[in-house]
């Protein structure tokens, strides 16, 4: 909710400039931007893929990279099981030989 400022009669014929209002918003915004972009998503997902899709073909795929977790859908449900109970640092070093940079906090499973 957007508050207006107090405007003085002698003031209100006068309009605000635009590029007031959005200088407080573009600096939020563009780090916003530049931490997605940092983290290259798409490294990371095609990372798991090659990693892990060989092994699991057609059983799992990483489907986003969202806030330093990545997202892997798993279909065979005695699959998920052993991915839920395997360690995510061994997981995470796997991606992190081929995208060393990546910055990966966790890896959830989703059984689907």
């Amino acid at each position: 909710m957007l508050l207006k400022p107090k405007v003085s009669k002698y003031q209100s014929k006068r309009t605000a400039s635009p590029i007031k209002h959005a200088k407080n918003y573009v600096y939020s915004y563009l780090k916003a931007i530049q931490r997605i972009v940092s983290s290259k998503p798409q490294e990371v997902i095609e990372a798991w893929n090659q990693a892990f899709g060989k092994t699991y073909s057609g059983m799992s795929q990483a489907i986003g990279f969202k806030d330093q977790i990545l997202f892997v859908k798993v279909y065979n449900s005695s699959l998920y099981a052993l991915l839920k109970q395997a360690s995510q640092r061994e997981l995470i070093s796997q991606i992190h030989k081929i995208v060393p940079y990546a910055n990966i906090q966790e890896i959830q499973f989703l059984l689907g």
